[in-house]
């Protein structure tokens, strides 16, 4: 007697349409249904927090059952199948988490008899019967087991030990809630804080943009200079002054180009979109994504790292437009004939599938083929539900679409300026067929309103190289550099991919790149949630931001221990993962190599104690204006530093609240002392004057003060309503601010 074991119910339901009871029963798991045991289940003295090491005398942490989310009784039933088999075809994802997830369960089990390893990454019925037929013994994956059990147990030291130790070390007196430290949630968080470093740091600078209105026989047009940004505004004047007098032929190049459709969704790139088009923070995004997966069956599975599809699935393309083109909205958009794209550029190449256990999110072909059970399923999508189902089916239908098409004008003058050659140029796109573009929207370029030079045609007369012209009216327009973003919980997830770019040598960029960064599509999404949970990270608007706390521990830590804020911490656990795997390496080594060097850092802990700040973000930086950084000329203590109040910046004291003197550009100086009570009204909102400083009044809900007092804002008793100071950057209240 045989059974199946598969990770999850869908996979279930898959398994079962593509060869029924043939292999046996087909049980799903539902992920982990068992857990590790806490520190205190192994050893009673660990329930008092301390700085000691967690790793447990056996040297590794048992398996308990979880007994979440009805897991129990899951747990129950396959346990008892268990005991009834001989045979075993183990068909949970195939990485290594999917590995895991299977063999706890059989190690809990006690189960002795023989294992058959099934592998696939995309669910279609030939896939799945193609990976049966193809199944091979369990234990040719020993290594990617101890692998995966390295990973687990090693997580579970390191972050349980430094999550002691650090709440020991750097907790408030009086606070409550511990100081999480992680492998992934801490390099996360440096990859936050090291962004708004940036951009307190950052120091804006000037730059000079120079244009011109080209005159020729066949009509006008404007130019811009190209090239190495113009920083000195003298040679600004002398390009745009040699421009105004410039006379001589044009250079023209023309040519019909072809753009073809960005790559389909990862959960990254759908968290991404998300973030873009309706400020959905990771979390919603994969909670919406995951109902369309698993209640409305319409999509296939998001916990996808992937953003190519098997090539066998290319034959399942015209069902799926088919069934695409019955719904109403993509009945005029969806293409008469499929264009399969493969390889590295294109949607369909088994080679991008490598290591991954599954394929790109796409619309669920084995529901859109049903027409009648499609539009069903489509007509009990709830709101948000229909926008981001549009989103996917959007991408999808642009990826089987035709080039989008269009001619290319590039034409350029050459002006030199004593000696120097600077070039002017102009671009035209006039669309031929618009393809794909005429399906899919960046949700990023709709947010911004800008027209992109996809889909704005740009008309330029007809002009031949040789052609003779003359620029007039040149003009300069002087520019400012601009601070790097906040991140989005969308960028943010694509920054915890793409990690490598945080680290120092070319080994660990490599090696992060193969593991694909931090964290995995699985866990991205609750990282960000439980930063939030600790107070390391808070939201600013549609931004994420660290608190006073978050900062406060990522400085103590790149202080004292910069390797726990680095994203190459993860290269190195994968480095001694890949040694397991090749059998050059053994788990309880690398344990313990991994408890030494928690030791180091708690010992590190101990010499430093001291507390983190509060709960409010940093303020965003504010471009400085003359008199920053001078002496307070009331107090002599004191720093003048930049702040803004009713949207304008002042000099205010850093000594503040003990000093308060003020400096603003259009009425002088100011202290505390000579301010006389006034209140005003700008537009909407009521500001208010005392001998404390400006208070700027928020319109809030009875259920939103905690979200404006974990931001910083501050409760006035009399008038009963909520405030900020007026030296308090704006934007993470502007939905209040009416």
């Amino acid at each position: 007697m045989s059974i199946v074991l598969t990770e999850k119910p869908s996979q279930r339901r898959n398994v079962i349409a593509a060869v029924g009871s043939q292999y046996g029963e087909v049980h799903a798991l539902q992920g982990h249904l068992l857990r590790l045991a806490e520190p205190e289940e192994v050893n009673p003295h660990w329930k008092a927090w301390t700085y000691d090491v967690l790793i447990p005398p056996a040297g590794l942490y048992p398996w308990r059952p979880d007994d979440g989310g009805g897991k129990p009784a899951r747990l129950k039933t396959i346990l008892q199948a268990l005991k009834q088999t001989d045979l075993v075809f183990l068909a949970t994802d195939p990485d290594r988490e999917g590995q895991l997830i299977g063999e706890e369960l059989l190690d809990y089990a006690k189960f002795r008899g023989r294992v058959m390893r099934v592998t696939f990454n995309a669910e279609d019925k030939s896939s799945i019967r193609t990976a049966f037929g193809k199944a091979r013994p369990n234990a040719e994956f020993r290594n990617l087991r101890e692998a995966a059990i390295a990973r687990q147990q090693a997580d579970q030291i390191y972050n349980l030990s430094l999550t002691r130790g650090a709440t020991i070390a750097f907790r408030k007196e009086g606070a409550r809630g511990a100081v999480g430290v992680g492998r992934v949630m801490t390099a996360t968080l440096a990859i936050v804080c090291r962004r708004q470093l940036e951009r307190d740091n950052f120091v804006a600078k000037a730059y000079f943009v120079v244009t011109a209105r080209c005159n020729t026989a066949a009509g006008s047009f404007q130019m811009r200079r190209i090239g190495d940004t113009l920083t000195d505004e003298a040679i600004a004047r002398s390009v745009a002054l040699a421009a105004g007098t410039w006379s001589g032929p044009l250079s023209v190049e023309k040519s019909v180009e072809r753009q073809a459709p960005p790559m389909l969704f990862d959960i990254a790139g759908l968290i991404a979109a998300g973030a873009s088009a309706w400020s959905w923070s990771a979390e919603r995004t994969a909670e919406v994504a995951q109902s369309l997966y698993q209640e409305h069956k319409l999509i296939t599975y998001i916990g996808s790292d992937a953003k190519y599809l098997p090539e066998v699935q290319a034959s399942d393309a015209p069902a799926l437009v088919s069934g695409l083109a019955q719904l109403g909205p993509y009945k005029t958009l969806a293409p008469t004939t499929p264009t399969i794209r493969s390889g590295k550029g294109g949607h369909y190449w088994d080679k991008g599938l490598e290591g991954f256990p599954h394929h790109a999110i796409v619309p669920n072909v084995n529901v859109l083929a049903d027409h009648q059970a499609a539009a069903s399923a489509y007509g009990a999508l709830s709101g948000d539900e229909h926008k981001l189902f549009d989103l996917i089916a959007r991408r999808y239908l642009a990826a089987v679409s035709g080039d989008f098409v269009f001619n290319q004008t590039i034409v350029k003058a050459r002006v030199s300026v004593h000696g120097a050659e600077h070039v002017f140029e102009a671009r035209g796109r006039v669309p031929l067929e618009y393809g794909w573009r005429g399906i899919w929207q960046d949700p990023a370029d709709d947010q911004s309103g800008k027209d992109t030079d996809d889909d704005k045609a740009v008309l330029l007369p007809e002009v031949a190289s040789g052609s003779p012209a003359t620029l007039a009216d040149p003009r300069i327009e002087a520019k400012k550099t601009k601070p790097p973003p906040n991140y989005t919980e969308g960028t943010l997830v694509t920054a915890m991919k793409e990690a490598w770019r945080f680290v120092d040598t070319d080994a660990e960029r490599d090696r992060l790149k193969e593991a694909r960064g931090i964290g995995t599509a699985r866990t991205q999404p609750e990282v960000l949630k439980r930063l939030k949970v600790r107070g390391q990270l808070t939201d600013a608007g549609k931004y994420i931001v660290p608190t006073q706390e978050g900062m406060g521990l990522f400085s103590v830590l790149s202080e004292i221990a910069p390797r726990v804020v680095n994203p190459a911490i993860t290269a190195d656990l994968e480095d001694r993962l890949d040694g397991i795997l090749l059998g050059k390496a053994k788990t309880g080594e690398i344990l313990q190599a991994i408890a030494t060097e928690v030791g180091i850092v708690m010992e590190r802990f101990q010499g430093k104690s001291s507390t983190l700040g509060g709960d409010r973000p940093p303020k965003p930086a504010i471009e400085p204006i003359e008199g920053h950084g001078a002496s307070c000329p009331a107090c002599g203590t004191g720093r003048m530093i930049t702040r803004k109040g009713r949207g304008m910046p002042f000099l205010g004291c850093s000594a503040y609240p003990n000093c308060k003197h003020a400096i603003f550009p259009d009425r002088g100086s100011e202290s505390d002392t000579s301010r006389k009570a006034e209140t005003a009204t700008g537009g909407d909102v009521a500001y208010a004057m005392d001998g404390k400083g400006q208070r700027i009044y928020l319109t809030t809900e009875f259920e939103e003060k905690d979200t404006v007092k974990r931001l910083g804002a501050r409760f006035d008793g009399k008038e009963k309503r909520w405030y900020i100071d007026s030296s308090m950057e704006r934007g993470p209240f502007e939905r209040w601010l009416k």
